[in-house]
């Protein structure tokens, strides 16, 4: 190992005679073609990528759908009101007059309301719906109320049945509401 100074004084180099030489002649073989002292590191990041999109080495697996099977899953999946695994639990009748915005109109709306249930979980439901009888009364009426008028043409009720069942169930501390059925639905704008 030798060690000069360059003749501009810039420069100290170590190494073999051959490095020295190189800097003595105006820099290395590295500067002289133009690459720079982080040459190597677009070859790396190169390879990352190509090493990252091609996974470790798993083939992936082509997907073969089975209208069959998908047709069996959902047939098990869809037995959310089951004959025989679910009761309903009578709710009331309700009778509410909702106002109409900017208008001296309002609509009646009548209905029966019944809560479907797990037939496993209907006793102890039923008593704790007896218990909770006036404030869900209460909730049914205000959440009718709140409907507003492109919601009480619904055929299905889907706003309404969704806030009755998710406040029931917040209000009995349960998930065992599945749904809430309204019967003799009937309204008139006066």
């Amino acid at each position: 190992m030798a060690t000069k100074i360059t003749d501009c004084g810039k420069l100290t180099c170590r190494g073999s005679v051959a490095r020295l030489r190189e800097c003595c002649t105006g820099g290395s073989r590295r500067h002289r073609t133009g690459r720079g002292p982080h040459h190597g590191w677009w070859i790396i990041c190169l390879a990352a990528l190509i090493f990252m999109s091609l996974g470790c080495g798993r083939r992936e697996q082509e997907t073969v759908l089975d209208p069959l099977d998908l047709f069996a899953d959902h047939q098990t999946s869809a037995a959310r009101h089951h004959p025989y695994d679910f009761v309903e639990l009578e709710l009331g009748n309700f009778d509410v007059a909702i106002l109409i915005p900017d208008s001296v109109d309002q609509y009646r709306v009548e209905f029966h309301a019944s809560a479907i249930v797990p037939k496993s979980t209907a006793e102890k439901l039923q008593v704790r719906l007896d218990e909770y009888k006036t404030r869900i009364r209460d909730m049914i009426l205000v959440s009718a109320q709140n409907l507003a008028p492109v919601n009480i043409t619904d055929p299905h009720q889907a706003w309404l049945k969704s806030e009755v069942v998710g406040n029931i169930n917040k209000m009995l501390k349960t998930r065992d509401i599945r749904d809430v059925v309204f019967s003799k639905y009937n309204f008139e704008r006066r």
